[in-house]
């Protein structure tokens, strides 16, 4: 009904108003002209013209300031049968470094009038000690403190990322905090791209955490991704920008006077989507080398804050049994680095390969864990041994020295090993008695049958010895096997080929699911997550805010010579899904709902065939 009125209001405007006459005007002003270097500055733009479709603004190149985009409100007036238009463009700006900065003439053309607004002014003083005002401060304040609302408007939505430490030493943990903030609804799911860390070693640190703050007076929702970064080399790493596309909802620029406005009018309506794309400022670190001066030869690169433990799994054994040794390292650091420590010299002993096993703990965003080392030896002698103490160097960054740390030898107590080192003892018939004063240990020939004496079996064996080249068969039809099962596996292995493989199998499944719904909402909402799952998996890209205009984008990529029946059934099938989501159930949902499974099952299958697996 209220676009009813406007549309009325505007078509009476077009038939009782002449052509304008009026000049566009363009206005620039900020709320200060004199900011602390952590401080920020509003500037608002206002385009005022005889029209209802008004160019924007183009910004001059900034270089003294970041700028952030802001609200953007527009506003119509019929004065005498005449239609004019006002639109304010906010935006915020971040100080680089102190001095004299200028915010240069921003111009605009219309109908071949060209405007621009007056240079400005901004005096830049250095930080002071109060907090902090830039969206990237702000970001940091505690969720749920109520900030000290300014004279600007704030953005409507913006990302920051920020690290715990500007300074570090190679393989220390350096925190990376990114956060999205918005403050209007958003069109689907935010697309989030991770900023490069060339030179860093990256952990995940699940889980994401949102929630709601208030930032300068205004409400925000966030969503919070930390990193841990491990620095590889020593000098300056830059952290790149973290980028986040989303969608919002802004109001459609639609001239009254173009021969197309009725159309588009009911067609578009008054607002439309519009694409954002944010970016974070890039983090210079500075990557400190480790120091030499107490840098042993054992010390092999850990990083952090660790202890040493070492048991085994027995305090007795014979000799020729195995006893396990197990090192523990605990603590805090980049634990998946850490390689064995190097046993002692342990001559009554052999020792054989390391095995190595890693858990880690992230929470309270640090990579913490143990990493346990299970080595097998062997006494070689008994006695009462012991197993001399374990060392592991590291570096704590905390006291920049390097610890030593150490275990306590183990003792153990080794009896006799049975005769014959616990091989088989054989029957002595037939065998000659030992010569005087000597003991016989144990007998390693057998007797030979004669063939009188040969089993069923052994005839057999003796018979495929004889065929010679026929004995390679076998070891061929183990060798294909085996061949075939270690190219399935290095197929599994491939995480992207195996989403892709799996993708038509678990679409299908969904739209079996979507059959058996009640309720026709439910089932297109099924059939419509089939779709968008499937084309996520073929084309090896996130699920959540997958648009139709994105996955036509990338299908094609993928398929320069995709045909443009398929596409259009595509579009079709998308567009219907979608439209059955939100319309009002009807008597005939469930049979219209049969109807667009089997649409989907053929979509589905065509673009399989075309796709490939």
């Amino acid at each position: 009904m209220n676009r009813l009125r406007i549309a009325a209001l505007i078509a009476a405007g077009m038939a009782l108003g002449g052509s304008a006459r009026a000049q566009v005007s363009i206005t620039a002003e900020v709320d200060k002209n004199v900011v602390a270097l952590n401080d920020q500055v509003a500037l608002t733009v206002t385009i005022s013209g005889p029209a209802s479709s008004l160019p924007q603004p183009q910004l001059p190149q900034l270089p003294d300031f970041s700028v952030y985009s802001s609200n953007t409100s527009q506003s119509f007036s019929f004065v005498n049968g005449q239609v004019s238009s006002s639109n304010q463009y906010m935006y915020v700006l971040v100080p680089h470094r102190p001095g004299q900065g200028t915010i240069p003439p921003i111009s605009l053309t219309y109908n071949g009038q060209t405007v621009r607004t007056a240079p400005i002014q901004i005096e830049v003083s250095p930080a002071g000690a109060g907090a902090a005002s830039t969206p990237q401060a702000a970001a940091q304040a505690p969720p749920g403190k109520v900030a000290q609302p300014q004279a600007a408007a704030q953005p409507d939505l913006f990302v920051t990322a920020d690290v715990d430490k500007r300074r570090a030493y190679v393989n220390q943990q350096v925190l990376l905090t990114v956060k999205f903030y918005t403050a209007v609804s958003l069109l689907g799911n935010p697309q989030y791209k991770a900023p490069s860390t060339s030179g860093f070693l990256t952990e995940d640190l699940p889980p994401e955490r949102h929630g709601t703050v208030v930032l300068h007076g205004r409400n925000y929702y966030f969503s919070e991704i930390k990193t841990a970064l491990f620095p590889t080399q020593a000098g300056r790493l830059t952290i790149g920008a973290a980028t986040v596309a989303a969608e919002v909802e802004r109001q459609a620029a639609l001239d009254p006077f173009s021969s197309g406005f009725v159309e588009q009018f009911f067609n578009q309506g008054l607002s439309q989507a519009e694409e954002r794309d944010l970016r974070s400022q890039p983090i210079i670190v500075d990557v400190l080398p480790l120091p030499a001066q107490g840098k042993t030869a054992q010390f092999s690169g850990a990083v952090g804050r660790f202890s040493l433990t070492d048991s085994t799994d027995r305090s007795s054994a014979k000799v020729g049994d195995a006893v396990t040794l197990s090192v523990t390292i605990k603590g805090e650091g980049n634990l998946k680095a850490i390689a064995a420590p190097a046993l002692p010299p342990m001559p009554d002993f052999r020792s054989y390969d390391t095995v190595g096993a890693t858990s880690l703990d992230k929470s309270g965003g640090v990579v913490a864990g143990s990493k346990v080392f299970k080595t097998v030896l062997v006494p070689r002698v008994s006695g009462r041994l012991s197993i001399p103490p374990m060392t592991f160097d590291y570096f704590d960054p905390s006291r920049r020295a390097y610890v030593r740390a150490r275990t306590a030898p183990i003792g153990l107590s080794v009896a006799p090993g049975e005769a014959g080192g616990g091989g088989i003892n054989f029957a002595q018939t037939g065998a000659a008695a030992p010569a005087p004063g000597l003991a016989e240990v144990s007998q390693d020939i057998r007797y030979l049958h004669t063939a009188a004496d040969r089993s069923p079996v052994d005839a057999f064996l003796a018979a495929l010895a004889a065929a010679r080249g026929l004995n390679v068969l076998p070891f061929l039809v183990f060798g294909a096997s085996l061949g075939s099962s270690q190219y399935e596996r290095l197929r599994n292995l491939d995480p992207r080929r195996r989403r892709r493989r799996a993708a038509l199998k678990s679409a299908l499944k969904r739209v079996e699911q979507a059959q058996t719904q009640a309720q026709q909402r439910q089932a297109a909402a099924l059939m419509s997550e089939a779709l968008n799952h499937y084309l996520a998996d073929k084309l090896d890209v996130p699920a959540l805010g997958l648009t139709l205009k994105r996955a036509l984008e990338s299908l094609r990529q993928e398929r320069p010579a995709l045909p443009e029946e398929l596409a259009g059934r595509l579009r079709e099938v998308w567009q219907d899904l979608d439209a059955l989501q939100f319309a009002p159930p009807g008597p005939d949902g469930a049979a219209a709902g049969g109807q667009d499974a089997e649409r989907l099952r053929g979509l589905l299958a065509s673009l399989d065939k075309e796709i490939g697996p």
